[in-house]
């Protein structure tokens, strides 16, 4: 039997693949998504919130019109900077005028004022119906969430990402949702 460590990397490699090969699929779904997020937000949260948000990478859900559209509607949204490894993210204020700066990783961040979430969206490979997340490897959201235990996390993704079980280790992070395409999944009460 595998042990965890290469199932995860197993796992990681076949959902990169499948989100390459998922492209059109995810444009085409990408407004619903949208939408999703938004209800979410809108369902469980109030106005003056900070939530924590990530700019998309090339092939992860395009998140930047829920963004905008939580900015007009007063919310305060948070963009992490990844720090060097073995640290916890910190989140930065984002509005729309904003400049982007390079991070590490190929990500992209606002040189603003560093601010405390109090709801975490996260992006991920592959998730469960259980909450637990396949991310990319390096530890930063489980980090992360160990240094905000009690910030309330959803998970931002398309169906085709779900698999039935996600292999976990002690220190990974569940999330309490998982927002996709077609619905809104409450792994844990939220």
């Amino acid at each position: 039997m595998q042990n965890i460590s290469n199932q995860k990397k197993m796992l990681r490699q076949k959902m990169r693949q499948l989100r390459i090969e998922n492209q059109i699929l995810q444009q085409k779904k990408n407004k619903q998504l949208n939408r999703n997020i938004v209800q979410y937000i809108h369902k469980k949260h109030f106005r003056s919130q900070k939530v924590a948000f990530f700019w998309p990478l090339e092939f992860e859900a395009d998140i930047r019109d829920s963004l905008h559209e939580l900015y007009r509607q007063g919310y305060r949204i948070l963009l992490p900077e990844t720090p060097p490894v073995g640290l916890a993210l910190q989140f930065h204020l984002w509005y729309p005028e904003v400049q982007l700066r390079p991070g590490r990783y190929k990500t992209l961040y606002p040189d603003t004022e560093i601010m405390h979430p109090q709801i975490i969206m996260l992006p991920l490979l592959a998730f469960d119906r259980k909450g637990n997340r396949l991310g990319y490897g390096g530890g930063y959201y489980d980090r992360t969430l160990a240094v905000y235990p009690t910030v309330k996390t959803a998970g931002i993704a398309f169906s085709y990402q779900e698999v039935s079980t996600v292999p976990v280790e002690k220190f990974d992070c569940s999330l309490q949702t998982i927002i996709t395409e077609t619905e809104i999944i409450y792994s844990q009460k939220d």
